[in-house]
């Protein structure tokens, strides 16, 4: 990996969602956005990060007005501005929980997507399961950001893998309904982006194995798909997370411990 600076004029800036990083080589995450949507950002330094594949990403090294909250965050998270004073913070707690889960093999005919389960020791904040399950298949991506929603709805995205500057796939904001959970909020999103899904199991036990192709173990045992609800990682299957209205879902693709926020 290189990376090359430049020095950039004091702006004001605010977040909605992103990873915080303590330096340009994003081997740490230090911070979430989704918990400082109300804090405004002043931007320093710019980072041209490129990868061994040739690959380039653009992050700015941003500190909080009381200079509290600081790190490197990919540039297109940032929104120009300073946070309106109607604006209200988002707060969660963290919490972690370690699982076995399962690494699909997946083979795809016409318009279904069929899964065999191979166990991978990879950990992630989902509950495994052993029934397999066909999903809504597809290959295209949208972009997108996702907004706070109100509180007779939810908002629910996917970002890609952090090398690819973990843009979001795609993203849309719902009016929620009884029995809408994390999991469904996904297979929602899937089937409106003509996007590919493959999961294990059922109800409260259900397993995300791969979105968009992109499938767990792709890039060694340790990649996989998480979730977050508000910033927060909850410790039981996505399938098993009832939603109220006002939720901001994240799936995100992890791939080494730490690099999401959660260490596993």
């Amino acid at each position: 990996m290189k990376v090359k600076y430049k020095k950039l004029s004091k702006k004001a800036y605010h977040v909605t969602t992103g990873t915080f990083y303590s330096t340009s080589y994003l081997k740490k995450a230090n911070h979430l956005g989704v918990h400082y949507q109300s804090t405004t950002f002043y931007t320093y330094q710019q980072a041209t990060v490129t990868r061994a594949n040739g690959s380039k990403a653009v992050y700015y090294y941003v500190k909080s007005s009381n200079g509290k909250v600081k790190g490197w965050i990919w540039h297109s998270y940032l929104k120009k501005g300073a946070v309106s004073n109607k604006k209200t913070a988002t707060t969660a707690t963290k919490s972690s929980n370690k699982t076995a889960v399962t690494t699909p093999a997946t083979s795809t005919t016409g318009s279904t997507t069929s899964t065999t389960s191979a166990t991978a020791p990879i950990t992630a904040l989902q509950a495994g399961g052993t029934s397999s399950a066909t999903s809504v298949a597809g290959g295209s991506t949208s972009t997108g950001t996702s907004t706070t929603p109100a509180s007779d709805s939810y908002a629910v995205s996917i970002e890609g893998p952090i090398a690819d500057g973990s843009q979001v796939w795609a993203s849309e904001t719902v009016k929620v309904k009884q029995g809408d959970t994390a999991f469904t909020a996904l297979q929602k999103l899937c089937r409106d982006n003509n996007m590919q899904m493959g999961y294990t199991g059922s109800g409260t036990s259900v397993y995300v194995s791969s979105i968009n192709y992109k499938g767990a173990g792709t890039n060694g045992s340790g990649g996989g798909w998480l979730y977050s609800v508000n910033g927060a990682f909850p410790n039981h299957s996505a399938g098993g997370y009832d939603l109220q209205g006002g939720e901001t879902i994240v799936w995100m693709w992890t791939q080494n411990s730490g690099d999401r926020g959660y260490n596993f």
